[in-house]
Order: C-alpha cells, then structure tokens, then sequence
C-alpha cells in the first residue's frame, strides 16, 4: 500500500491522496490524520467540478449503491448504464470514513452552490454516521453535523433542529466524542444566539462543558459566549472573550469570522468607555466592513452627538444586518460621557447653557440633571453651582498618584500568563516517548555483567595490595 509520504498533496482535488490520511487515521487510531484530510477538503473546494465529484462516486460505491444513485442526481450527472467503474477503486473504498468523506466532498459542493438537494444529502449523512458509529468516524461526523445546521439555517428552520442538537450532544458526550461534542455545543449555542434566546444559551453553556480539542471551535465558543456577555452588560467579560476569539482563529484565512469578531470588539470596547487604536481599523481586509465601526468610533472619541446620530442614520442598515442595533443604541450614553469629560478637561468653568449648545441636549433642564448624574457617576469631577447656572472643574490630579497604572500593569501581566498557560496546555509528546528512557532486558544484562567484571577487577586489586 502506498504511504503518506509518496502522495503529494495540493489545492486539487485528489481523493486518493485524502483517502490514504482517513485510512492512515483509522489505522493508527488517531484523529489528527483524519482532521487534515477534512482540512484538505477546504483548500479545493472552489476547484471541484461536478465532473471530478461524479468520478469519485463512482469510484468509491458500488453501481448498485443507494448512495450512489442518490449523490449522482444531486450532481444533476447521468448514471452509466454497465457497472464497470471508470478507473481504479479508491484506496480505502470500503471503509466508511473513506465514503463519508466523498459525501461531505458533495455536500460542500452542493452548499457552496446553492443546490437544493442539499438538505436532503445531508439528512442522508447523518443516517449513514449513524447507523456507522465509531471512534474514526466522529471527526467526519461532526462536520456533517455543522453542514446539515447550515442548511437548515439557510432554509430558515434552524429551531425545528433543535431538539436533534441537544440529543446528538448528550451523545456524543456519554460516547465521550470530545470533537463531536465541541462542534455540537457551538451549534447548539450559535441555535439559540441567531434566535436571540440568549438566556437560553447562557444556561445551556454554563451547565454543559466545553472541551477544548481544536483551535477553530474553541474560538467559535469564545465568539459566542462573548455576544452572550455583551447582551447581558458583562462587557469585561465580553471583551475577554472576543479577544480571545480573534486570537485563536486562523489570522492567515477565515477573513469573514475575523471581520465579525472584530466589530463585535469595536462596539463592546466603546461600550466599556475605551477607544480601540487606529491601526486596528486598517488589517487587510477588514477596511471596508469597518468603515461604519470607524465613524461611530470617530463620534465617541469627540463626543459628538450629531456626528453619532448621522453615523446611526447612514449605516443603520448595516447595523441591523450585523444585529448591532441594541448595543449602538446604548453607545449614546458614552458619547454623552465622553463629550462631558472632554468639556471638564478643557474648561475649569463653563456654563450650562453652553453644554447644552455643544452637545445638542433639549432643555437647560436636562443638561442640568445629565451633568449632576456624571458628577455622581465619576465621569466629570467638578460641581454645579445653580445660582450661577455653570459648572466648576476641580483641579485634575497626577495619574501616577492613583491606581490606573497598577491596574494597566496588572492587565498586561494576567494575559501574558494566560497566553503562556495556554501554550503549555497546547503541547504535544510524542506517544510512550518515555518509554526510551527505560533499558531492555539485554541492556540490563549487559550493564550488570559490567558491574560485576569491574567488581571482580576491583576486588583482585585489593587483594594484591593486601598481600605487598
């Protein structure tokens, strides 16, 4: 049988190659080579062809198959009429990670296509994972799930699935199928969250455990337990999370969950009174979808209050698109803040009057009562004098006198650690690589016959210097 080292893997589609990883992974019993192949099927999926996908049908199942019949008319391809294969089996034919896989290839293809057969193939792989199970199979397994999740939610009946989650991940946990679990638990919660049930997926997630065996998943989680923290004021939480995300997922490709993550980054660390950096706005590829993540930025930094209405106004569409609408709604609050603090740092006297003019209140009254409530909250630090209709500033005080730095100091320490820990975490050990350092029998033997000649050797002279 050929190895995996003679096969040369590229951006085609070459389904011996894989082929040789699955049986490879279920012959050495591990996940890793299996998890590659699944890999590989991303890189060609924009080259496969209805043709090649055709080919490897017919070379992976039998003419008779039910499988077959099945996955050719979803190619819209004609069925032969003799039972001779077009060319050689595919190594591994009979194995059924190896037939799984060919059907994950078709059913990548169909989606990526828009075909409507594609929930009905991917109902069909989940019947044909589940009358299989076994260990091998659950890496597969668990991508088959993702894509019949993203049929369903691209046909719009992603809560009648529901039920059929949670009863795939509770077993997947008893089988303890730690990469069927993961995927499982980000479907489930992902369920809830585009259902905007997020008490629901707060509680699924804290009674359930969240094993953390592949990058991409655990970023996924982070991604959503992130969302959850937002919608329920933790922005702390919610910033940790996010960061965390973006630090996780592929920085090289996955551009569209980075441009997610990174606007739900920029609206929670605004809501948290802070301002993200410039050059945070201009990563490759995400210029453009920042755009109106920057002009609400822009509105915060100056607190600008007409400036973060017209941002609101022009792309409020988008806003809704990436269901942001909710928390936009709260950052008026902060440019109000943040146009105050400005006002108190530049001026140590201003009427209100003149407050009102810059940030475009309604009445004298409300600027009256929205300045004496950041007075009470810390925002500005200064007191209103009513006879007098203006707001007094107090001196400002030396940042290195107050716990600011410690705090800052303390923050780059605790990721750092954390950045460390999860490295250590991630390390791996070649399988009974202790082993090496235990001696056979023979090298035993030989040692001790060492031991004993020189023994002997100093025994004798010992005995001869008795004797002078």
């Amino acid at each position: 049988m050929p190895s995996i080292e003679d096969t040369t893997l590229g951006p085609d589609f070459d389904l011996n190659a894989n082929a040789l990883l699955i049986e490879e992974g279920v012959r050495t019993k591990e996940a890793r080579s299996i998890i590659r192949a699944l890999r590989n099927l991303v890189s060609f999926r924009s080259s496969t062809t209805p043709e090649s996908l055709g080919d490897a049908v017919r070379r992976t199942f039998p003419a008779a198959s039910e499988l077959h019949s099945l996955l050719l008319g979803a190619l819209d391809l004609p069925q032969k009429m003799d039972t001779d294969q077009d060319g050689p089996r595919v190594h591994g034919a009979d194995l059924v990670e190896v037939q799984a896989f060919v059907q994950l290839t078709v059913l990548v293809y169909l989606i990526d296509n828009k075909h409507d057969s594609a929930a009905t193939i991917a109902g069909k792989l989940l019947d044909f994972v589940g009358d299989n199970v076994r260990a091998s199979l659950d890496p597969l397994a668990a991508r088959a799930y993702q894509l019949w999740a993203l049929c369903a939610e691209k046909a719009g009946s992603a809560p009648s699935i529901r039920k059929a989650l949670i009863a795939a991940h509770r077993t997947a946990a008893l089988r303890h199928d730690k990469i069927g679990q993961a995927t499982l638990h980000n479907l489930i919660v992902r369920n809830y969250v585009e259902g905007s049930l997020y008490d629901q997926a707060d509680n699924f997630d804290s009674k359930t455990t969240f094993p953390e065996v592949n990058p991409n998943e655990t970023s996924r989680h982070l991604y959503y337990v992130g969302r959850i923290r937002a919608i329920q004021l933790e922005y702390s939480e919610a910033y940790t999370s996010l960061l965390q995300a973006s630090r996780k997922c592929p920085q090289q490709k996955a551009l569209g969950f980075r441009t997610t993550v990174s606007k739900w980054l920029i609206v929670v660390q605004l809501l948290m009174g802070e301002l993200p950096e410039r050059t945070f706005f201009n990563q490759p590829g995400l210029v453009k979808p920042l755009g109106p993540y920057l002009a609400l930025t822009q509105a915060v930094r100056l607190g600008d209050l007409a400036k973060f209405n017209r941002a609101c106004t022009d792309h409020g569409a988008t806003f809704a698109k990436d269901k942001m609408s909710n928390l936009i709604v709260r950052l008026r609050h902060n440019v109000i803040k943040a146009g105050l603090r400005m006002i108190n740092i530049s001026y140590s006297r201003i009427s209100l009057q003149d407050i009102c003019t810059k940030l475009q209140f309604e009445s004298l009254e409300a600027t009256s009562c929205i300045v004496a409530k950041a007075i009470r909250d810390g925002v500005v630090d200064g007191t209103i004098d009513y006879d007098g209709g203006y707001l007094q500033s107090n001196e400002t005080s030396d940042v290195y006198a107050t716990d600011e730095p410690y705090n800052a100091f303390r923050k780059r320490i605790r990721f750092c650690m954390g950045i460390h820990d999860d490295a250590v975490k991630a390390m791996r050990y070649p399988e009974d690589a202790h082993k090496d350092s235990f001696e056979s029998a023979e090298e035993r033997a030989a040692r001790e016959k060492e031991e004993a000649e020189l023994a002997n050797a100093l025994a004798e002279d010992d005995g001869s210097d008795d004797e002078m």
